[in-house]
């Protein structure tokens, strides 16, 4: 998934050794990891959506135990 908040492009990925991931670039040049790997927890293997709703970013993930998670932050 792919958005943009703040001024930022968000894009969402995963990883099979380090679980999901969330980059952010404010050029389209320079990405820089927006989260810790797979928001800490190596369960959560891939973004699922990454989508702005009232003024916060959401980010959904699988995680191969608990199912589907949904973040959110409002500063990114």
């Amino acid at each position: 998934g792919l958005a943009v908040f703040a001024g930022d492009l968000y894009a969402g990925a995963g990883n099979s050794e380090t679980g999901a991931q969330l980059w952010r670039t404010s050029d389209g040049d320079n990405w820089t990891p927006a989260i810790h790997p797979a928001f800490g927890d190596l369960n959560n293997l891939k973004v699922e959506q990454v989508f702005v709703f009232q003024n916060q970013l959401y980010v959904s993930v699988n995680n191969t135990v608990t199912g589907l998670e949904v973040w959110r932050t409002a500063d990114g």
